[in-house]
């Protein structure tokens, strides 16, 4: 929900002196026309003036201090191998910051995770099998941490038990401002 401006209106005193808007004008709230008057349309106008649409505020140009930014990988099938999941893109030139493993399932092996930039690997995770679920592994290790605007990132799975779960077992985040 957007933010009130720092100068907030007090809402208006509501009793028998406060004149309703005409039934035709009113807008229907949760199925009760005629309790939205135009003393409270001015009171939110006041509130939420200004605060322009939400897409123009999501990203800043490089530079401008956006950020966190993140990309997420859901790991439901541990099995081994290069290029397991979705491609995706980074959408700021920024630099990597951490790599956070959660584990959603118990494992009874390492799992080990190849995070790769434009093909090239620039981190690698690994989740302990002693890991308890629900438990953050967080690296911040990268071979280079700058990722550049539209570079792709693609995932591999190094090492694993190679166990299943249409729910979800691990997932990894690659957090980056």
């Amino acid at each position: 929900m957007a933010k009130p401006n720092s100068s907030t209106p007090n809402p208006p005193a509501t009793g028998p002196k406060r004149q309703q808007v005409p039934q035709q004008s009113v807008p229907v709230i949760q199925g009760s026309p005629g309790l939205f008057t135009r003393e409270w349309w001015l009171y939110f106008h006041e509130v939420y003036a200004g605060l322009g649409k939400l897409q123009d505020r999501a990203v800043e140009p490089p530079g401008g201090g956006a950020g966190p930014f993140i990309r997420t990988l859901l790991v439901k099938d541990t099995t081994v191998g290069n290029d397991i999941a979705d491609r995706v893109p980074i959408f700021i030139a920024s630099k990597a910051v951490r790599v956070i493993g959660v584990l959603r399932k118990a494992i009874s092996a390492n799992l080990t995770v190849r995070i790769k930039l434009n093909g090239t690997a620039i981190a690698t995770v690994t989740i302990p099998s002693a890991t308890a679920v629900g438990v953050s592994v967080i690296s911040n290790t990268f071979v280079s941490s700058t990722l550049p605007d539209k570079a792709v990132l693609s995932w591999d799975i190094t090492a694993s038990d190679g166990s299943t779960d249409v729910n979800g077992v691990a997932s990894f985040t690659l957090q980056f401002n």
